[in-house]
């Protein structure tokens, strides 16, 4: 590709990337988005889901197991229906989650987040499932609510975790 033409990576580019094409496994996706995740010139690149719907049609089939986003991927007010899959993700500094929206089974066992993972706000359905996740310093769930069977068992924090309620409550 010549550098009159460069790529665009918008929230565009991260769905498609994301999606599963007919008849491809999950493990493939993840490998596809690993693959474009290990090239040099995409070391820098913040990825962003804010606002998506994850209930679409479109969108309903994308499992994020694996997936490793890098600093900054934003998912800032998305919207999730039952089983949100980020079981052993792994994300940068900065991975933002404020205001989004969990169904039932948000699952993100075994995720490794860096500095200042932010839930600030964020809703979640039965059965959050946060076990064995590790988090850098900074991580913040204020004024996020949980149903029932929130887990964090053998979760690890770094200093400044915070699950403290909204400052306006």
């Amino acid at each position: 590709m010549s550098d009159d033409n460069p790529p665009v990576y918008d929230q565009t580019f991260f769905l498609d990337l994301a999606r599963p094409k007919p008849g491809e496994t999950d493990e493939q996706v993840r490998e596809r988005w690993n693959a474009w995740r290990r090239d040099p010139a995409n070391a820098g690149r913040r990825v962003t889901f804010e606002g998506v719907d994850f209930r679409t049609e479109e969108n309903r089939g994308i499992s994020f197991e694996g997936f490793k986003f890098g600093d900054g991927a934003g998912f800032e007010g998305a919207t999730f229906g039952n089983w949100a899959r980020f079981e052993g993700a792994t994300f940068g500094i900065w991975a933002r989650f404020e205001g989004a929206t969990f169904g039932d089974e948000a699952r993100f066992e075994g995720a490794t987040f860096g500095n200042r993972a932010l839930f600030e706000g964020a809703t979640f359905g039965d059965r959050a499932g946060f076990e064995g996740a590790a988090f850098g310093d900074g991580a913040g769930f204020e004024g996020a609510t949980f149903g029932i069977l929130a887990g964090f068992a053998g979760a690890t924090f770094g200093d400044g975790a915070s699950f403290g309620g909204r400052s306006d409550d």
